[in-house]
């Protein structure tokens, strides 16, 4: 029998140069960081707050964000991730922190999560990385969507109509790991499991079937950025009916808090400044100031952080095309950038409501 290492197909993008130190809990849960016993850093919803939720009694802090939060440059072992470091401090005041972050995580996803951890947690404060870039991205990930299963999740998220749209999504969407999705008990169905099961236990070929797609998906990714010139410079326009749906996801997230007299925090997340951005800059310079809006006028804090980390704390990454070359990595800096990150917002959630 031949054995793959597993891959996680959503980090893939990260290379070599750029790591995320997760672990394994005994129930399977994938976290990013931990503390004796207490879940810190969560890299998928499941079992997450169950693992969180030792102490009811404490406030909780919620960060969420996307790679930047989980993935650090040319790590070392002694290395901590912004959430850990945050962890700490924030334990020094009598508070909790829970961080959840996914590769390019977008804002439909975030809001979906924060209805949810609204039910789940004794919120006090919400810290919201915000990235213009994952603006482009649409709908739910697995590990979020299958919690819209939920009752009382999908019950909240059909109070709003982005919530409803969200919704409407995913049950659109099918599992690229569910060879069977929409097919449930069917004769094609039964038809179809017959056979792969038949398969299955005649060659690796097919047992491999779902580690051979993620690689030839990977590898099309490659070709089409070297047949296209894309690489992490590319400028990237925003695609407009995304980035309303992403916007008022946001809209509905800070509102969802204020309800609740809970803290929103949110900040612009920091980019290297070295070279030219990959954006549109009238688009970003537009976003910026939009946001800055709606935050002063939802009576959220706001947070500009896209030059606090040195240009000499960001680092390359793996090749994203078939040239195998090194490329600039305008998303994930070294271990002081996460210093700087963490020491910047506790310093500014002690400026505001945690003192």
């Amino acid at each position: 029998m031949i054995n793959e290492t597993p891959i996680n197909w959503e980090e893939l993008a990260l290379g070599k140069e750029t790591f995320s130190p997760y672990i394994f809990l005994k129930d399977g849960t994938r976290v990013y960081a931990k503390h004796q016993d207490r879940v810190v850093h969560c890299a998928a919803l499941e079992n997450c707050f169950e693992n969180f939720s030792k102490n009811k009694e404490t406030p909780v802090v919620l960060w969420l964000g996307n790679s930047q939060l989980h993935a650090i440059n040319q790590y070392k072992d002694t290395d901590l991730l912004a959430s850990e470091i945050l962890y700490g401090n924030l334990q020094k005041e009598g508070y909790d922190l829970l961080t959840i972050s996914h590769p390019s995580a977008n804002l439909q996803e975030h809001y979906t999560i924060s209805e949810y951890a609204k039910l789940k947690l004794n919120l006090d404060s919400v810290i919201l990385g915000i990235v213009f870039d994952d603006l482009r991205e649409d709908g739910v990930r697995n590990d979020v969507g299958k919690f819209l299963n939920d009752k009382s999740l999908s019950a909240a998220l059909s109070e709003t109509k982005i919530g409803r749209k969200i919704i409407k999504k995913n049950s659109d969407v099918l599992d690229i790991e569910d060879d069977y999705g929409g097919l449930s008990m069917t004769f094609q169905d039964k038809t179809e499991r017959l056979l792969s099961e038949q398969l299955e236990s005649k060659t690796e070929l097919w047992e491999r079937r779902a580690y051979l797609r993620g690689v030839a998906f990977n590898t099309l990714y490659k070709a089409r950025n070297y047949i296209f010139n894309i690489n992490p410079s590319t400028k990237r326009k925003m695609i407009k009916p995304r980035f309303e749906d992403n916007w008022n996801a946001l809209e509905q997230l800070i509102d969802l808090y204020n309800s609740s007299s809970i803290n929103v925090y949110v900040y612009i997340a920091p980019i290297r400044g070295d070279v030219e951005i990959p954006y549109v800059l009238n688009e970003y310079d537009d976003f910026k100031q939009k946001l800055a809006l709606l935050a002063s006028e939802k009576d959220a804090y706001f947070m500009n952080y896209e030059d606090l980390v040195p240009a000499k704390f960001w680092g390359m990454k793996d090749s994203t095309s078939v040239s195998g070359l090194p490329e600039l990595d305008f998303m994930h800096y070294q271990y002081d950038g996460h210093k700087i990150l963490s020491n910047k917002i506790y310093e500014d959630l002690k400026l505001g409501e945690i003192k």
